[in-house]
Formats: C-alpha cells, sequence, structure tokens
C-alpha cells in the first residue's frame, strides 16, 4: 500500500519494475525514477505500462510505425509487451531505439510521419516489403 517509493532511484541497476495488482498501491511514478539508467519500463499497479524518458517516446513511434503499415502489435511485441528490447527486430544503443530491421515483413502502404520521431535511429531497413 502507499506511494511507489523514491528510494527505488537509488536502485541504479534496476532495469523492469513490476507492481501490477497491488490495488492498495498509488500508480503515480515519482520523478526520480524517470533518471534510472538501465530502466526499460515499469508496470503500475493500476495495470499500465509507463516507459521512462527518451525510449519511452521511441516505443510509442515504432509501435505507431510497425501498426500504420499493416503489422501486427502481437508479431512486433513477440510475447515481450512492454519490454522494448524483445521486440522483433528492434535495436536499442544508449537507452535508445537504433535500428530497426523490418526488411521482408509484409509491411504495407506508407512510411508514416511517426518515424521522425526516432531521432536516434542510424539505420532503418524496410526492404522487400509493399510500401
Amino acid at each position: 500500500s502507499g506511494d511507489i517509493p523514491e528510494e527505488l532511484s537509488n536502485c541504479v541497476m534496476i532495469s523492469k519494475i513490476d507492481l501490477q495488482g497491488n490495488k492498495d498501491m498509488s500508480s503515480v511514478v515519482p520523478e526520480s525514477l524517470e533518471n534510472l539508467p538501465r530502466l526499460k519500463f515499469i508496470n503500475k499497479p493500476n495495470g499500465e505500462i509507463h516507459m521512462p524518458g527518451e525510449l519511452g517516446k521511441d516505443a510509442q513511434a515504432v509501435k505507431a510505425c510497425w501498426t500504420a503499415m499493416g503489422g501486427e502489435l502481437e508479431k512486433l511485441e513477440k510475447g515481450n509487451g512492454a519490454d522494448i528490447s524483445g521486440w522483433r527486430y528492434v535495436y536499442i544503443s544508449d537507452g535508445r531505439v537504433s535500428r530497426i530491421d523490418w526488411s521482408s515483413e509484409s509491411l504495407t502502404g506508407s512510411i508514416p510521419e511517426d518515424i521522425g520521431h526516432l531521432d536516434a535511429i542510424k539505420k532503418i531497413d524496410l526492404r522487400s516489403n509493399t510500401l
């Protein structure tokens, strides 16, 4: 019960925090957790997923791009849910999405504007799709 403790910000090696199902706990994420260098996501008590900082923004852009080109979210996430480090051919470097390899994934349509939100990306491979 109570709040998510700010003291978790002292756990600099932590990569995932799962608090889902703790009905008496607040779902407010302390600002101090935003700066944890390895934190990929927090599964909040209310079941919402919170991804801190730039990686969270990158994850939203990746999802938007994938689904806009006809990709199924389940196929992208490969059973990893919010853990972007396990997503289909999405590569992370220095806490940001650095590369996407979605060649031969049967993607269709146009490359969405959301791709511009991935401002740290170094390589995008969309060969052999129907774009």
